[in-house]
């Protein structure tokens, strides 16, 4: 799946895709918080301009999610930001 990524001043480092075989469509918007070390510390999949409400996609989305890494920022601690996966059949 495509993904984008709202994080204010940070840029990622790393942004796994998830791993899913799945004939559901639609876009999962995950709210992280990233701490300073630029790790996301928590992952909550459901957020504003989610499209589908499938149980799978949103647990593959939320493990994607909470192996990405940003850049550091020891000024912000537990900030909070989305990654937007967009789930397409294959």
């Amino acid at each position: 799946p495509g993904s984008s990524w709202q994080l204010t001043g940070r840029s990622p480092l790393s942004l796994p895709k998830p791993t899913y075989n799945s004939n559901k469509t639609g876009k999962v918007v995950v709210t992280i918080v990233v701490n300073a070390q630029g790790q996301v510390i928590e992952a909550t999949p459901g957020a504003k301009g989610t499209t589908v409400t499938d149980a799978a996609l949103y647990a593959v989305a939320r493990d994607a999610a909470k192996k990405a890494k940003f850049s550091e920022n020891a000024n912000k601690d537990k900030q909070i930001g989305t990654i937007t996966y967009n789930f397409i059949i294959k």
